[in-house]
Parts: structure tokens; sequence; C-alpha cells
């Protein structure tokens, strides 16, 4: 893949360079690093936790619709939990405190979905503690408002511009190198506002390790743990499979180099 190239400007003037390219189909190559000159609107996200009506209609925008198990945001009383999940993507948080099954049930969550659904088999513990989080290895700390949750931000709405299909049909988007894998940037940054919606203002991107603390084979999740909501609130991401080696895609700083983007 071709070598880094770094672009700095307002987001509005960056957007507008990869809408235009993909009124162009010009196609986006090599490593991509952006930094902003401005901040983005919209980074201050107010929390839903505790409002049933709200919290369905946040869960809700992360089910998958295209099959009927997955179509519904859930309750699971055995393990305490609110979960969404598209099949690919998922997020899931604590049951609130005076939380009543009539509440949920009208707010859109399915009841008890008991083994129906083994969300859980993909976190061994979700109790956000130092102990349970010590086999994820962090790439980013994003905190509300601050330069990495703008750089973020502004990376999906670049991909969003980007986006389109060419005349074969094929689908064109620019994905996003975070630590040693490929995601969806627009998938994370909704992640992401959805784990800071449910109370969290400090969100930890982690990824999977394994033995000795090398990164995890396979093709397991992104982590997107907030750290400060008390409420067990988790975000999980796939990361993207199939890509071709000469696409473009974005550069997300990883921690030991988050300054760059301060």
């Amino acid at each position: 893949m071709e070598k880094n190239t770094y672009h700095t400007g307002k987001v509005a003037d960056i957007v507008a360079a990869y809408r235009a390219a993909k009124s162009a189909k010009s196609a986006v190559t090599g490593l991509i690093s952006l930094t902003f000159t401005d901040t983005m609107d919209g980074l201050n996200v107010r929390s839903v936790y505790g409002d049933a009506k709200k919290m369905g209609r946040l869960m809700d925008e992360f089910t998958g619709k295209f099959k009927v198990q997955l179509a519904t945001p859930y309750i699971d009383t055995e393990f305490k939990a609110l979960v969404a999940t598209n099949g690919a993507n998922m997020i899931l948080c604590d049951i609130p405190e005076g939380m009543t099954k009539d509440d949920a049930i009208l707010a859109g969550f399915k009841w008890n979905i008991g083994c129906d659904l083994r969300w859980w088999s993909v976190i061994r513990d979700r109790e956000v503690t130092d102990y349970n989080l010590a086999n994820l290895k962090r790439i980013a700390v994003i905190r509300k408002g601050d330069a990495l949750h703008n750089l973020l931000m502004g990376l999906a709405e670049c991909a969003k511009a980007y986006e389109h299909e060419d005349k074969g049909g094929c689908f064109h988007t620019i994905y996003c190198w975070f630590g040693q894998k490929l995601y969806n940037v627009r998938a994370v940054a909704d992640m992401v506002t959805g784990v800071m919606k449910l109370g969290n203002t400090e969100i930890r991107l982690c990824e999977q390790v394994g033995y000795a603390g090398w990164y995890s084979a396979g093709h397991t999740p992104m982590h997107i743990v907030g750290v400060d909501g008390k409420n067990n609130s988790r975000g999980l991401v796939m990361p993207v499979r199939h890509y071709g080696m000469t696409d473009g895609a974005f550069v997300f700083p990883t921690e030991d180099k988050a300054e760059e983007a301060a």
C-alpha cells in the first residue's frame, strides 16, 4: 500500500473534496492521515440512560432489520443487560434501575431472550473493571468533545461523502485502520456516539489480545468501552474482512501517537 498522505484543513472543505472525488469517480488509494483545523458540530452528546423510550430509540438503531431475531433490542434479565445487535455490531449496558417490564415493552424492547441470542459468548465478563479489561489492548481513549472525538466524527463524514456505487454496481467507501485491523469508520463513530449516549464521557477503543499480549488472530471485534458511565456499557464492531490492499484507507492514531491529533 502507498505511503501515508497527510491533509489538513477545515472539516467542510475536506468533506467537500471527498464528495468531489465521488462525483468524479476518482479512486482513493494509499494510507491517509487527516487533521482538522476546526471543530465539528454535534460533539456535545447527551445521555439518555434511564429514559426507556429514548433508550429504545437509541438501541433500535443498532438492530438488524434483515433478520427477525435481531430486529428488536432485547432485555436479558438473566444477565441483567439491554442488548441490541445487527449480527456484525452490538451495543449493551446494564438494565437501568426502576425500568419495569411494561416500560421496556412500550419502549420497543423484547423481554427475556434467554438463550435465543447468545450475545454474551463474545464477552467473558462484561463488567467494566480493570481486571476484566486486562485482555483488551487500548487503541485510543476518546473523551467527549476532544480532538480525537472530533477527528473520528470528521473521518466518518468524509467516508459518508465518498460512498458510492460504480457502474458495475460495486460499492466504494473509505475504511479506517484502528491499530492492526481495518474497520468501517462510520460504524465505529456511530457506536462511540451510542456508548456516549449511555452516559459515558470517556471511551476506550480496545482490541482483544491473546497469549502474552499478542493481538488475537482471526476477526475479533473492536471493544468500545464506556469507562465512566457506571452501567457497564459497551459496543462491539467487527472488522472488515475483505478489502483490496491498494484501496485507500484512513489511519486513526493509536494511543502511543494520539498526541498527533491533539
